[in-house]
């Protein structure tokens, strides 16, 4: 496959947003340098965690910085009560994202300073797909959506449900998607008091209408997915309000239950097979969509010639954001394996200073040595 680019603009493009004043700066050895959502948030965002691009020093001397994702929550004093808290929803969200970046092996840290709360976890360099180059080829867009549909089945099979599946929240690497932000996320069969905290335009109609009465849980997310996978195809479209996302249109068609005989129009996927898996996904009643295997079992009977390997994407280099260190540290680079020589991170005119420095000493205690012999 020759290589393609997710991404169709810069090199290396600049992440997030600046950071407002009120935004942490420092947190426990982490340098805060970008916000990761902007300043307008909606409803569900903002009683979430914020998510930051922070950076802190390697774990060795000599390693390079390491590029962390940071969520965020702010403490509350409730009125009357002398004592700082965290909302329940947060530190619910807190929970779940230290939870997940466990088990996937990309959690760094996590604590709480007077103001903060946090967790912290490697920042996977990649493309969002709600990013993805527009000219990229149907093939690799399928790729993307069974690939994405392996990590929802892989969650489902461990008793979970993602419940936020969305664009933004899968990112496109070299080697594979990954689909993050769990904060949202739920053991599938369990119940709970607090409110979903989706992006409405992803929503399933369980989510979106919870007066259907309807259990949130694995289903939901096999319909994100084929919103999803539609919004790969065609952006800002969604097939039940037959344009742009209008929740008046969706709440009216829960109001008339006429959502499971609306015809969808799907035309914008020329795949046949992954049209056909997406308007199933898109069942309006939770127990007429497949499950997540049940839809790759199908797009795997209908398979395309293969991709050998995925696209180059687009990272970020961690010179980049480069992170003030302690004296001691820079020290120890002198003393590690590589010493200055090879310690790249060291600049010339450091290094050209400490050697003559060591010259001078070591000329130095030669003169001392040669008087203390001759005395």
């Amino acid at each position: 496959m020759t290589e393609q680019t997710a991404v169709a603009t810069e090199s290396r493009p600049d992440v997030g947003y600046e950071l407002l004043e009120s935004d942490p700066r420092r947190l426990d050895g982490i340098t805060i340098k970008r916000r990761l959502r902007p300043s307008q948030l909606t409803l569900a965002e903002s009683v979430k965690p914020l998510p930051f691009l922070g950076v802190a020093p390697g774990r060795l001397p000599n390693s390079e910085p390491v590029l962390l994702a940071v969520k965020v929550a702010r403490f509350a004093t409730p009125v009357g009560s002398g004592r700082r808290a965290l909302d329940p929803i947060a530190e619910n969200c807190l929970a779940e994202e230290k939870t997940w970046a466990r088990a996937e092996d990309l959690f760094h840290s996590a604590g709480e300073d007077a103001t903060f709360a946090w967790v912290a976890r490697r920042f996977i360099q990649g493309v969002p797909l709600n990013r993805l180059d527009a000219s990229a080829s149907v093939e690799l867009k399928r790729l993307y959506a069974d690939y994405l549909l392996a990590e929802i089945a892989q969650l489902h099979a461990s008793g979970e449900a993602h419940l936020d599946v969305k664009p933004s929240n899968v990112i496109v690497t070299p080697t594979r998607t990954w689909l993050i932000d769990f904060e949202s996320s739920r053991d599938a069969d369990a119940s709970s008091s607090l409110p979903m905290l989706t992006t409405a335009s992803y929503a399933s109609p369980e989510q979106a209408l919870p007066r259907l009465g309807q259990r949130v849980g694995p289903p939901s997310d096999v319909f994100s997915w084929g919103l999803t996978v539609v919004s790969v195809f065609r952006r800002d479209y969604h097939p039940y309000c037959e344009g742009p996302f209008d929740a008046v249109v969706l709440a009216g068609l829960g109001e008339g239950e006429s959502g499971a005989q609306k015809l969808l129009d799907l035309d914008c996927i020329p795949d046949r097979p992954l049209r056909e898996a997406v308007r199933s996904a898109l069942s309006w009643t939770p127990q007429a969509r497949p499950t997540a295997p049940e839809l790759r079992q199908r797009l795997a009977e209908h398979a395309t010639a293969m991709i050998p390997e995925m696209p180059a994407t687009v990272v970020l280099d961690p010179a980049d954001y480069a992170v003030a260190e302690p004296w001691w540290r820079t020290a120890l680079r002198y003393a590690g394996p590589e010493g200055p020589f090879g310690d790249k991170q060291v600049p010339g005119l450091v290094r050209t200073t400490a050697y003559l420095g060591a010259a001078v000493v070591a000329l130095f205690a030669a003169m001392l040595l040669q008087v203390a012999i001759g005395a």
